[in-house]
């Protein structure tokens, strides 16, 4: 803890690290950024896996990848003409149009865990290296959970959106992990059982994930149809008025 404090006491004393632990839409756009380049160079090192090890399963994961590096490149574009807070309505319209995208993300996901439980595919880290896998996915996913509820406050559709964009892609890494896992640590564990928590544990993200994209869907195309319908209120009272 210590050692955290003296970190961001050191990052407050510059300009752009003072912004960036203050400024809470700057703070969306870098973390977009930078998840942006994750995306892309994971997605890129499954396309060459697939040439590799000539497997479809790597390819599966390329796709989910390039998709999360679309929602966030979309985001990003947005934001390059607008600052986060200039036009809430377009903000609903970018979020919701990467809500369509994300439920629909769902089909690559379920085809991944297809593979998992009916080809023996899967995640396999080796060593020390599944520790620390499993250290920061649980760190990720308790950092998403608790971003998604301080974030709302600042009723921006877009930085809600980056922070379920996240917590989703989090909840696929810990299915990942959990495969890992097994492919480590279940040799005593029978396959039928591995293959049963698996399909609960991929049920419940698919579930999750869809809830959230339905949510975004939802309940901001209720919102943008209110904005627009108050809009037009609002002007027919003005040419009255003129």
């Amino acid at each position: 803890m210590k050692l955290c404090s003296i970190i961001r006491k050191i990052v407050r004393r510059t300009p752009l690290g003072n912004r960036y632990l203050t400024d809470a839409a700057f703070r969306t756009e870098i973390m977009l950024f930078f998840s942006f380049v994750m995306n892309i160079l994971v997605a890129s090192a499954n396309v060459v896996s697939v040439f590799l090890y000539n497997t479809f399963w790597f390819g599966i994961l390329a796709a989910y990848y390039f998709i999360l590096a679309i929602m966030r490149l979309l985001l990003l574009r947005y934001l390059r003409h607008k600052e986060i807070g200039d036009s809430f309505l377009g903000e609903l319209k970018i979020s919701r149009i990467c809500g369509i995208i994300l439920l629909n993300l769902n089909f690559v996901l379920v085809g991944a865990i297809l593979m998992i439980l009916f080809n023996d595919k899967g995640f396999n880290y080796q060593g020390i290296f599944i520790y620390v896998m499993a250290g920061y996915t649980f760190f990720m996913v308790a950092h998403a959970i608790r971003d998604l509820i301080g974030f709302r406050k600042y009723k921006s559709p877009i930085m809600t959106f980056s922070k379920i964009l996240t917590l989703s892609a989090t909840l696929v890494s810990f299915l990942a992990l959990e495969t890992a896992i097994f492919a480590q640590f279940g040799n005593n564990i029978s396959v039928k059982i591995q293959k049963i928590v698996i399909a609960l544990t991929g049920f419940c993200v698919c579930l999750i994930v869809i809830a959230l994209a339905l949510y975004i869907i939802i309940n901001y195309t209720r919102i943008i149809k209110v904005i627009i319908r108050k809009r037009k209120s609002t002007n027919r009272f003005k040419e009255l008025d003129f």
